[in-house]
């Protein structure tokens, strides 16, 4: 959360969504198991270019004090990751294979408005 953090008020952003996340995973392949690195990270870095390309271009919350917002979704993320990792470590479950792919359109999240005034939307 670090990483995705720095990444985020280094452009100027100051909240930190799963876009966030995502790069900072993949631009730091020491923070993710080293099989799913190997495994994985090239075939995610089209996704990375796509996600930098297509970065939110609204106007970011700026508190007072500096503060870094965390979107409910970021959050969310990081409540399951947690709930996964527990999971992992008491050994009550095993890894599944993962593989990249491309959700069709009638699978891909629909895009949500933010109701927040200062959450900006993901």
């Amino acid at each position: 959360m670090d990483e995705a953090a720095i990444l985020s008020m280094r452009r100027g952003k100051y909240y930190v969504g799963v876009e966030f996340i995502f790069e900072a995973l993949m631009t730091k392949p020491d923070l993710l198991p080293d099989a799913f690195a190997q495994k994985y990270i090239q075939a995610f870095a089209p996704a990375l270019n796509e996600v930098r390309q297509t970065e939110w271009k609204g106007v970011s919350p700026v508190s007072d004090d500096g503060e870094v917002y965390y979107t409910p979704r970021a959050q969310e993320v990081v409540r399951e990751a947690a709930k996964l990792a527990e999971h992992y470590r008491r050994g009550t479950m095993t890894p599944a294979p993962a593989s990249p792919r491309t959700a069709t359109e009638s699978e891909a999240p629909k895009a949500r408005q933010s109701t927040s005034p200062i959450a900006p939307p993901e």
